[in-house]
């Protein structure tokens, strides 16, 4: 009888292995196919994520290039004396001159005068 209560625990230990590891196998499958579907759901992801950054450092670029190329034409002349009824453009065109720039009318777009730190200067 110990024969065969030896034979029947083996048995029982050998189908339990077997559902083990069964268990282990379909367990396995079942993580490796999770895995891959977040792998797919992360690319997926990712990949705008990464279009946008692309897309960010394009506009980026651009609004630096519209900052720089915006400002090109502005000059800013700084301790000129305020007179009544100046015409400012002339005022430019007389600076031009006095640095060898030769600056006529026609290439000033638009000239003023800037607020003075002080309210004495209108």
């Amino acid at each position: 009888m110990a024969v065969e209560t030896r034979s029947t625990s083996a048995v029982a230990t050998k189908q339990d292995v077997n559902e083990l590891s069964e268990q282990y196998e379909d367990t396995l499958q079942s993580s490796t196919e999770e895995v891959k579907a977040f792998r797919s759901e992360n690319q997926d992801l990712k990949d705008p994520v990464q279009n946008s950054r692309d897309a960010s450092c394009r506009t980026q670029e651009s609004l630096n290039d519209l900052e720089q190329y915006g400002r090109w034409e502005c000059l800013a002349f700084q301790c000129q004396a305020w007179s009544e009824n100046e015409n400012t453009d002339e005022l430019i065109t007389s600076v031009s001159k006095l640095i060898e720039m030769n600056l006529s009318a026609k290439d000033i777009s638009v000239s003023h005068r800037l607020s003075g730190k002080s309210e004495s200067n209108p």
